[in-house]
């Protein structure tokens, strides 16, 4: 059921990666207990752990990315190049996503 109070409220990247690396944390200590208590197998601990940790990378990723769109964004770059207009249009499309 959706969340009227929160459905539209922006979650920045900084917000969503610290939320995934508690999220790690707490998978940690819960799948740990789960296979010393033998609810969970290590083989399915470590790759529900490691799916998240993939999820952390994405967003590491998609962070710097958007920090290098966004320099290259706000160089200093004569406006007559047909580059010039062709990278600016293809930085603004890229950092409205």
């Amino acid at each position: 059921m959706a969340d009227l109070l929160t459905d539209n409220l922006p979650i920045s990247l900084t917000d969503q990666i610290e939320c995934v690396e508690r999220e790690i944390r707490m998978r940690v200590e819960v799948y740990d207990r789960r296979v010393a208590d033998k609810r969970m197998t290590r083989a399915k601990a470590d790759l529900e752990i490691a799916r998240m940790r993939a999820v952390l990378a994405t967003l590491k990723r998609h962070g710097a990315l958007r920090s290098a769109l966004e320099a290259v964004r706000d160089w200093r770059l004569p406006e007559y190049s047909a580059e010039t207009v062709l990278l600016k249009r293809f930085v603004t499309e890229a950092l409205s996503e």
